[in-house]
């Protein structure tokens, strides 16, 4: 199964990006009375040698421009609002669709150069 690169970059964040202070396990716990149902189009858990294939091309991303990677980990790994991104970038919200489009495009190469499997959207 194929899944857009934004998709796979928030799984990526949710397991491997950001620290979860030793642990992997879902965010829902026994004492919540109902569970959230599961989403249609859910991504598949990420295996450990997925993760660093993904990190290794995200650093690329990093390495290639910095802008571009601050801004899709602020809005894809760290959740951030766009308007928080623009005021603590210091950039309109026209360079930072520019920019996080252009991102998402080097991710898309970098993942098909990995055989990290994705959808392309458009």
């Amino acid at each position: 199964m194929a899944y857009s690169v934004e998709r796979v970059i928030e799984k990526w964040g949710n397991i491997w990006g950001r620290t979860r202070i030793g642990t992997e396990y879902p965010n829902t716990t026994i004492s919540i009375p109902v569970l959230p149902k599961p989403r249609k189009a859910y991504v598949k858990f990420l295996t450990d040698d997925e993760c660093l294939l993904i990190e290794q091309q995200i650093m690329n991303l990093h390495a290639d421009n910095l802008l571009q990677y601050q801004i899709l980990m602020a809005l894809y790994v760290q959740k951030a609002k766009e308007r928080d991104i623009c005021n603590a970038l210091g950039i309109s919200p026209a360079r930072m669709y520019r920019e996080r489009a252009q991102g998402v495009r080097f991710l898309k190469g970098a993942f098909t150069g990995a055989k990290i499997k994705f959808m392309f959207l458009g």
